[in-house]
C-alpha cells in the first residue's frame, strides 16, 4: 500500500556574521532559538502580561500559533496534549562545529508556518543589535536563500512565495518490496521514547514507529494523509554505533538550567523495504525525527542501496 499524504514547506538557509568571535558550551541552535521566540515575541504580542495558553487572543497571534502552539485539548492528533509540534525545524550541517564569527543554519516552515516567513525573518533581523548569547554579540544578516536561491534583495524585501515547495511520497518507488540497506546518519540528537522513557538502543520498530509518528503527526496538524498503514518490518538493525548525548540549556519557562540529550552516531539497517518506510525515511530527513526538533535535534540523513525485485533501482 502506498502512502497518502503531503505538506507544504518553505526551507531558508540563514546566514549570520559576528562582529567577534562567539563560543558557548551551549549548542548554537539553542541561542538560535532563543532569539527567535524571544523578537517574535516581542513583534506579535499584544497582551504582554498574560500566558499565552491564558491569553484570549492565543489562537490569532502569531508567536503562540508558531513559537507555543496551543492547541484544544480535546484535539484527534495529539489527544490529551495542549500544544502540538512547532511548524518549523532548524539544523545545521555540522552540530559539532564550534561557532567562530558567523553561522549558518536552516530552518524549514510548513503549514501556516509560511505565512509568517517574514515575521520570522523580522524575529531575526530584531535581533541583530539585541545580540547574539550572553555576551549580546550583535550580528548582520547577510544572507537568506531558498533552494539556492537568494530571497534577500535587502534588508527591507524579502520574497518567498514563489520558494515554497510541497513533500509527497516518491513517484519513483513502486509498490513492493526494495532488498538492501539503510544507513542512517544521527546528524544531531535524536530524542524519542518508546514505552514512556527516552530510550539510547534501537529496534526495526521502534525506528519506523518514530517516524511514522512523525510523518502522521506533521501531516495531520499541517498537511494531508489518509489511511495509516500498519507497520511490518522486515529488516535488521545491522550495526548500531551510537552514543547518547546530553547539552546545557536555560528553560525560561520552568526558569531553571537543565539538559536535552539525544542519541547520536550510525545505525545500518539490512534486509527488505517497503515503499512506504523509505517514504518515512525520506519525509524525516527533511522534517527531522522525534522530539525538540524546533531546538535542532532529530537531524539525520539517509543512505541506500536496495535492489527492486527483478532489477537494481
Amino acid at each position: 500500500m502506498r502512502l497518502n499524504a503531503q505538506v507544504q514547506y518553505l526551507p531558508l538557509t540563514i546566514s549570520l556574521k559576528f562582529e567577534e568571535f562567539v563560543d558557548s558550551d551551549i549548542p548554537p541552535l539553542f541561542i538560535i532559538r532563543s532569539i527567535l521566540g524571544s523578537n517574535l515575541h516581542d513583534i506579535c504580542c499584544i497582551a504582554r502580561r498574560n500566558i499565552c495558553q491564558q491569553c484570549e487572543h492565543n489562537y490569532a497571534c502569531i508567536y503562540a500559533q508558531v513559537f507555543d502552539t496551543i492547541i484544544d485539548k480535546e484535539n484527534h492528533v495529539v489527544r490529551g496534549r495542549e500544544r502540538a509540534p512547532h511548524p518549523f525545524t532548524i539544523s545545521v550541517e555540522d552540530w559539532n562545529k564550534p561557532v567562530l564569527n558567523s553561522l549558518t543554519f536552516t530552518i524549514v516552515l510548513f503549514g501556516n508556518a509560511i505565512e509568517y516567513a517574514a515575521y520570522i525573518l523580522g524575529a531575526f533581523q530584531r535581533g541583530q543589535d539585541r545580540g547574539y548569547g550572553k555576551r549580546r554579540v550583535p550580528y548582520s544578516l547577510v544572507s537568506v536563500t531558498s533552494a539556492g536561491k537568494e530571497l534577500l534583495a535587502s534588508q527591507e524585501d524579502f520574497s518567498f512565495q514563489q520558494s515554497v515547495q510541497v513533500w509527497k511520497p516518491s513517484v519513483s518507488l513502486q509498490d513492493n518490496q526494495y532488498v538492501g540497506s539503510v544507513l542512517l546518519k544521527l546528524k544531531s540528537p535524536l530524542r524519542f521514547k518508546e514505552k514512556g522513557s527516552y530510550t539510547d538502543t534501537f529496534t526495526p520498530y521502534s525506528i519506523l514507529t518514530c517516524f511514522q509518528r512523525r510523518m502522521e503527526t506533521l501531516c495531520l496538524l499541517y498537511g494531508l494523509v489518509q489511511e495509516r498503514i500498519e507497520i511490518q518490518p522486515q529488516f535488521e538493525v545491522a550495526v548500531q554505533n551510537i552514543v547518547w548525548r546530553d547539552y546545557p540549556h536555560y528553560s525560561a519557562r520552568q526558569r531553571t538550567r537543565m539538559y536535552l540529550g539525544g542519541v547520536m552516531g550510525d545505525l545500518e539497517l539490512v534486509g527488505e523495504f517497503s515503499a512506504y518506510e523509505l517514504d518515512l525515511f525520506s519525509f524525516c530527513e527533511l522534517f527531522q525525527a522525534g522530539k525538540n526538533t524546533s531546538f535542532g535535534f532529530g537531524k539525520l540523513s539517509v543512505w541506500r542501496q536496495f535492489q527492486q525485485r527483478g532489477g537494481v533501482v
